[in-house]
């Protein structure tokens, strides 16, 4: 991808060094890879935040911000753990006054 990118976008240098019908290759390599890495990502994206089974059939989290405690220890443990210390330091110190 990087390569075509480049052949593609440096057109005048590149047909310096290759003929014409490199440059046209390069053109249809560039398109299909660019499909791929669409198609790609796109299903990653349906897989992971749609169709995961964890999940299924949708994490409420962009409905609402908020996320059950079981959800925050499978998801981001060591946020629940810092965010426990920070509710523990709260505690001690409204017991101290």
């Amino acid at each position: 991808m990087t390569v075509t990118g480049f052949a593609l976008l440096f057109e005048n240098r590149s047909l310096m060094f290759v003929p014409l019908w490199v440059l046209d290759l390069a053109t249809v390599v560039h398109y299909y890879e660019a499909w791929l890495a669409t198609l790609a990502i796109v299903v990653w994206h349906f897989y992971w935040v749609i169709f995961n089974p964890e999940i299924y059939p949708m994490s409420k989290v962009w409905l609402d911000g908020w996320l059950s405690t079981e959800e925050m220890h499978h998801e981001h443990p060591l946020e629940l753990q810092r965010l426990q210390r920070l509710a523990d330091s709260a505690d001690d110190d409204d017991g101290a006054r």
